[in-house]
């Protein structure tokens, strides 16, 4: 029924509304959850040519993240790279503008850390530096009552476990999944999809753990 209404919406509004803008990230976020992960593709880069279009740099960042997500998600490193890169790019620039328009040097300005370079790094295979800036994100944004709405816990810990799982850690990897399956449901629902996947996650490091040390398998 949301598709049938925001495909009907889509005719009401001119290209470059914000509307149909969310309406494309909405159906892409409900295909990835459904696991059709090309219409999702789709969906997003729509998304994306109606924000470039307009040079709306928050749009812009929004829909290149999801895309960075999607195909790191699909085990695409070498094409999420270019992406992730991306990403960081447009939120340095993000940060720059912000700091013209309060009066200080952009030049001046200390950015700490972007959404999106432990992706970057996770996509370069730098998984000890992927892992740490995930945990130190989750730690801050965990820590504050209000966070922005591109600020997911879940999707966080989902990184952090693949990291740690990456590194071979397969008890940090398998408490990360635990912990994303948590902030899902608190988020959506116990059945969402997202509570499913990381559960899924978790079951294959666990199988995985037995195999390699039978005496520890739960």
């Amino acid at each position: 029924m949301f598709r049938r209404s925001s495909l009907t919406g889509a005719k009401h509004y001119a290209p470059e509304s914000d509307m149909l803008t969310i309406n494309s990230v909405f159906l892409g976020d409900i295909c990835v959850d459904e696991e059709r992960y090309a219409e999702a593709e789709i969906h997003y880069r729509q998304a994306l040519e109606v924000d470039e279009s307009s040079d709306n740099l928050a749009g812009m960042i929004r829909e290149v993240e999801l895309l960075s997500r999607l195909v790191i998600r699909q085990d695409r490193p070498s094409e999420a790279l270019p992406l992730a890169e991306r990403a960081v790019a447009l939120e340095t620039r993000s940060a720059r503008a912000f700091a013209q328009k309060q009066g200080m040097d952009p030049d001046q300005y200390r950015i700490f850390s972007t959404t999106s370079l432990p992706a970057l790094h996770f996509c370069r295979g730098e998984f000890d530096e992927a892992a740490r800036l995930y945990a130190s994100q989750i730690a801050n944004w965990k820590s504050r009552a209000n966070r922005p709405g591109n600020i997911d816990l879940g999707y966080l810990n989902m990184q952090l476990a693949l990291s740690e799982q990456r590194l071979g850690h397969l008890d940090e990897a398998i408490s990360a999944y635990d912990e994303a399956a948590r902030e899902f449901e608190r988020e959506w629902c116990e059945g969402h999809p997202k509570v499913l996947a990381a559960r899924k996650a978790k079951a294959a490091v666990v199988e995985a753990r037995g195999n390699a040390h039978p005496e520890s398998a739960l």
